[in-house]
């Protein structure tokens, strides 16, 4: 029979022997509450998992490396999600501007104007080499090569 079980019949037997003395009664609701702190006692773990438990925190070392754990996941927050980090590490992949009607090349992700592709006199073509090494806009990695 289980806790549930046991407090079932408990709360049954109380509401059809009423007529009991009031000490049998008092018994029952002392058992009905001592078997749902057995309850909560069981969510927690068992005694040796408890036990186990305490054992690591009385330790020095294990609390110098949970210390250390806790310290790496601080910084291992402050980085990002692990989507982020892949969206960072993508910027840093260069990749080949647009361009625009013959006038400018822009960013390949904001659209951004990255360089005008024709010097002060438009008989004079400038040379990709001019252009910005990442977009200053977003920050993507511009790859002027042909």
């Amino acid at each position: 029979m289980t806790e549930s079980e046991a407090i079932s019949w408990l709360k049954t037997l109380k509401r059809m022997y009423r007529a009991y003395p009031s000490e049998v009664i008092k018994a029952w609701d002392v058992a009905i509450e001592a078997l749902k702190e057995v309850q909560k006692y069981r969510e927690i773990g068992t005694v040796e998992e408890c036990r186990g438990c305490m054992d690591i925190l009385n330790k020095e070392e294990a609390v110098f490396e949970l210390a250390k754990i806790a310290e790496e996941w601080i910084l291992y927050h402050k980085i990002g999600t692990v989507e982020e980090c892949q969206e960072a590490r993508e910027r840093q992949r260069g990749k080949k501007p647009v361009e625009y009607e013959d006038k400018y090349y822009a960013c390949p992700v904001c659209n951004n104007v990255l360089m005008y592709k024709w010097g002060k006199y438009t008989s004079r073509l400038k040379d990709k080499k001019c252009g910005l090494p990442y977009c200053l806009s977003c920050g993507q990695a511009i790859d002027w090569s042909e």
